[in-house]
């Protein structure tokens, strides 16, 4: 299989299961508290590992207890993490509010990844993926010279993304319609070439190929879930899988949600569902 080299997060998730969905300036009981690794880094390169890829994830790796148990949960899921340096000051967990229907939100410090990832190496690499919120000079250099390229579009104005694929989720740009998530996503990568996929949670996925409609693939079949956190990172990994097996772009967006679907169903089988102590 691949070597592939993913930059993203290694997360400690603080997940909250509330006994009824979200309503603002409501009172919300909550059933259960519970920590575990977590970030879309974590996730995507565990299931591409899972899928018998060999990964390489770098990251910020905190050295206080809780970042060196998840840093633990990510070896022990078959990844080989390099370390972009340690974040500054101790692990902060997010907070995931999960409903019983399984919708999520997420809780983050507003200067989480504050801190740029300033570059990797992807020498020998099949393909790079990268999802963080800010990208260094020599970070966007690497990218760029990846023999095969994907990440996720930012959320920040002024990151730039020169890769092959980019692929974005709707409910990460709640205040810009389609057309001006596919401009973000051209901006970004700085010329109007290549694939980009839009999700929309349970809805289509659009494709679009050097800025032209090129499909839409209708809604997956439906799935229960207890918890819909790391959806889109699982999607990920099963479109990078696709794309190097050379399937199609529709192809490669069917298959990716199969993989997202399979996740959901059974998330225990890529990751640990708590924390473990070390």
């Amino acid at each position: 299989m691949a070597r592939i080299v993913v930059v993203g997060g290694v997360n400690v998730d603080r997940v909250h299961r509330l006994a009824r969905p979200l309503v603002p300036g409501g009172r919300h009981g909550v059933l259960s508290v519970r920590l575990r690794a977590g970030g879309g880094g974590l996730v995507t390169g565990a299931v591409l590992a899972r899928m018998g890829h060999a990964v390489d994830l770098v990251c910020r790796m905190a050295t206080d207890d809780p970042g060196l148990r998840a840093a633990a949960v990510a070896r022990g899921l078959g990844l080989r993490l390099v370390s972009a340096g340690a974040p500054a000051g101790p692990t902060r967990p997010l907070d995931v509010l999960v409903d019983p229907q399984g919708e999520r939100t997420i809780l983050a410090p507003v200067d989480a990844e504050a801190e740029p990832i300033e570059g990797f190496e992807a020498g020998g690499a099949d393909l790079v993926y990268v999802n963080v919120r800010r990208l260094g000079p020599d970070g966007v250099a690497a990218l760029a010279a990846a023999p095969r390229s994907v990440a996720q579009v930012p959320l920040e104005a002024g990151e730039r993304r020169p890769a092959g694929v980019l692929v974005a989720g709707r409910s990460d740009f709640p205040d810009r319609d389609v057309g001006a998530i596919r401009d973000l996503a051209a901006s970004c990568r700085g010329v109007p070439s290549g694939l980009f996929v839009l999700t929309d949670g349970a809805g289509p996925v659009g494709i679009w190929e050097d800025g032209v409609p090129l499909e839409s693939v209708g809604p997956p079949a439906s799935v229960e879930t207890h918890d819909s956190t790391g959806a889109g990172d699982a999607f990920a990994a099963g479109l990078i899988d696709a794309l190097l097996r050379g399937c199609a772009p529709g192809e490669a967006v069917r298959a990716a949600r199969e993989v997202a679907r399979h996740f959901l169903m059974e998330r225990s089988r890529f990751l640990p569902e708590v924390l473990p102590e070390t």
